[in-house]
C-alpha cells in the first residue's frame, strides 16, 4: 500500500485499517491507538470517519508508524494539509501543485467549485487534450482553428492564463508553456452554477455535432431502462470503467480530438413506495 498512489490521506488510512482488520484476528482501532503510543484509538477512529483531521504530532506519529521516507512524509503532510484548506483556494492550488509532482496516480487534480469555476467553459478541456498531441502548436490562431465550434482569440487567452493559475499548465524558458496534469476531476458532492453551465455547454454542443458532424464520424445512442434508484452508484462506478476504457484509446500522435459525455436522469418520477 503506497501512500504516493492516494490522493486524500483519510482514503489511505481507511484501507489500511480495513485491510489489516481483515488479515490480522482481533485487530482493531483501539489495537492500531495502541501500537502509535495512544491512549486507545478513539482520536484515530474520529479522522476514519471525518470528524476530525490529525494534528501536527498525530501526522508525525502516523508518519512513524508507517516508516515513511522523507518524500512519503512530505506527501501525507501535504495530504492532511491539503483537507485544511479547503476555503483557501490560492493556498490549495499550490498543495496540489507540490503533490502533483510527487503523486503516482494517473489522476490527481481534483476541485472543488470555487475552483472549477475559473475552468468551467467547455473548450479548457479540448485546450487541455490538445496540448497533449504531439502536431500541438501554443499559438492562440492555431487552437482558435483547431476547434469545431467558434471561441474568441480573448477567450482562448484567458483560459491560458486561468489554466496556469490553477497549476494544470505551468511556464517554462520565459514564454514557453507545458501540460503539468491534463485529468480533472470535480469532487462529486459539489453542484453549483458552474458545474451546471459547463454541462449545459456540452449540451449545446453536442446538439450542433448533430447537426454538423458526418454520421461517420460519430456516435449518437440512448437506452432506456427500468431499474431501482438504489443502483445509480453502481452505474457510476460502470461509467468510470468505462472512462478508463476509452481514455486508454488515446495516443499523442492522434491529430483528431474527440468529445465523449454520457448523461444517466429518471425519465419517470421517483415512485416513493417499496419496490415489489
Amino acid at each position: 500500500m503506497n501512500i504516493l498512489y492516494y490522493n486524500n490521506y483519510r482514503k489511505f488510512l481507511n484501507d489500511f485499517y480495513i485491510d489489516y482488520k481483515l488479515n490480522k484476528k482481533g485487530w482493531n482501532v483501539n489495537s492500531w491507538g495502541s501500537r502509535m503510543g495512544l491512549k486507545d484509538g478513539s482520536y484515530i477512529r474520529k479522522i476514519l470517519i471525518g470528524e476530525r483531521h490529525p494534528g501536527a504530532s498525530m501526522v508525525d506519529k502516523f508518519i512513524k508508524y508507517f516508516k515513511f521516507k522523507q518524500r512519503e512524509a512530505n506527501y501525507f503532510k501535504n495530504l492532511v494539509q491539503l483537507e485544511k484548506v479547503q476555503h483557501l483556494p490560492d493556498v490549495k492550488i499550490n498543495i496540489l501543485k507540490a503533490l502533483s509532482s510527487e503523486s503516482m496516480a494517473k489522476r490527481f487534480f481534483n476541485f472543488d467549485s470555487r475552483m472549477f469555476d475559473l475552468i468551467s467553459d467547455w473548450y479548457y478541456t479540448p485546450i487541455l487534450e490538445l496540448m497533449h498531441r504531439q502536431d500541438f502548436v501554443f499559438d492562440e490562431k492555431w487552437i482558435q482553428e483547431q476547434l469545431l465550434f467558434k471561441i474568441s482569440l480573448y477567450k482562448i487567452r484567458t483560459a491560458i492564463k486561468n489554466l496556469i493559475q490553477v497549476g494544470l499548465v505551468e511556464v517554462y524558458d520565459n514564454k514557453k508553456y507545458r501540460l503539468v496534469n491534463k485529468n480533472i476531476e470535480v469532487e462529486s458532492e459539489t453542484c453549483n452554477i458552474a458545474i451546471q453551465n459547463h454541462h449545459k455547454q456540452l449540451l449545446d454542443n453536442a446538439q450542433k455535432a448533430l447537426k454538423e458532424v458526418p454520421v461517420n464520424q460519430r456516435d449518437f445512442s440512448s437506452l432506456t431502462f427500468n431499474i431501482g434508484p438504489e443502483y445509480i452508484d453502481k452505474i457510476r462506478d460502470l461509467v468510470k470503467d468505462f472512462h478508463s476504457t476509452i481514455e486508454s484509446l488515446s495516443s499523442n500522435n492522434s491529430t483528431c480530438t474527440y468529445q465523449l459525455q454520457l448523461q444517466v436522469y429518471p425519465i419517470t418520477k421517483l415512485n416513493k413506495k417499496k419496490e415489489i
